[in-house]
C-alpha cells in the first residue's frame, strides 16, 4: 500500500473524512468563487455619478434577475434604462462612483479529485493523504514538491539542444541529465522530471533554491519501468513515484 498526499490550495472546503473509502475521479475538496459584477450606472444613464442614487429601482441586499431594470431615468424625450446581466444579489452601491455591484447567484466552483482509488488515511488543512494500492516506485534523491500528469520520454541522454515545447505540462523522463539541462526543461515547461544519472549536488542546488517542480533520481534498473503516455504522481518529499 501506498500512501500518496494530495496538497489544497488556500480556501478549499475538504469534502471526504479520514476511513472513508474514495474512487478515482471523487471530488476529495471544493472551492467556491463567487462572481461579482460592477455596472457604471452614471454614462448608461446619461447623468452624472453623484446623482444616481434617486434613480435606483434596486439596493444593497435586494435580489436580481437577469433583465431586470436596476436603474432608470425618465426624461422628456423618453426614458433610459439599465437592466442587470445577470440573476443574484445587489452587494454593493458606491454613491460617489455611481457603480451598482451584483454577486451572482451561481458560483464558479474548483474542485478537486482523488487520482486513485483507496482510503482517506489522513485529513488536515494542507493536505489530504490517500492509501492506495497502486504501483509505486521509491526513488533514491529528490527536490522540489508534488506534481501530477503524463510521461514524456526523452531517451537515453536528454540533450540541451532538443528540449523544445513538446515537454511543456509533462513529467520529462531521462536517462541523464546535467544541471543546465535540467534547469532549461524546468524553465521550458515540465511539470517533473524522472532521472537515472543527475548529480546530487544538482538537487541540493535546486532543493536550497526551493525550486517547486519535482526531480526525482531512480535506480538504473526502474528507468524501464516507465513509458510515454503514461500517468503518474511525483511527491518528491517522499522521493515516491506512483503509477496512476
Amino acid at each position: 500500500m501506498t500512501s500518496l498526499p494530495i496538497l489544497l490550495p488556500d480556501g478549499f472546503q475538504i469534502k471526504v473524512k479520514s476511513g472513508e473509502k474514495v474512487s478515482a475521479g471523487q471530488v476529495l475538496a471544493e472551492s467556491e468563487k463567487s462572481l461579482a459584477v460592477s455596472v457604471s450606472l452614471g454614462p448608461n444613464l446619461g447623468i452624472k455619478k453623484n446623482k444616481v442614487k434617486k434613480y435606483l429601482k434596486k439596493y444593497p441586499g435586494d435580489s436580481v434577475l437577469a433583465g431586470e431594470v436596476i436603474a432608470e431615468v425618465k426624461g422628456v424625450f423618453g426614458k433610459k434604462t439599465v437592466t442587470s446581466k445577470i440573476s443574484g444579489i445587489v452587494s454593493k452601491f458606491d454613491e460617489e462612483a455611481g457603480e451598482f455591484y451584483i454577486l451572482a447567484s451561481s458560483s464558479q466552483s474548483q474542485t478537486i479529485h482523488s487520482p486513485v482509488d483507496g482510503v482517506v488515511e489522513e485529513v488536515d488543512d494542507r493536505k489530504i493523504t490517500v492509501k492506495t494500492e497502486r504501483e509505486s516506485i521509491l526513488g533514491i534523491n529528490s527536490s522540489g514538491d508534488i506534481a501530477e500528469g503524463e510521461v514524456i520520454s526523452a531517451g537515453e541522454k536528454l540533450d540541451y539542444q532538443e528540449i523544445n515545447s513538446k515537454i511543456r505540462g509533462k513529467i520529462l523522463l531521462a536517462g541523464g541529465v546535467d544541471r543546465d539541462t535540467l534547469a532549461k526543461a524546468i524553465g521550458m515547461g515540465a511539470i517533473g522530471v524522472i532521472v537515472r544519472d543527475v548529480p546530487d549536488s544538482v538537487l541540493e542546488t535546486f532543493s536550497e533554491r526551493k525550486i517547486p517542480t519535482p526531480v526525482i533520481k531512480i535506480k538504473g534498473e526502474d528507468i524501464s519501468k516507465f513509458e510515454s503516455g503514461q500517468k503518474v504522481i511525483l511527491d518528491a518529499s517522499k522521493k515516491l513515484i506512483v503509477k496512476l
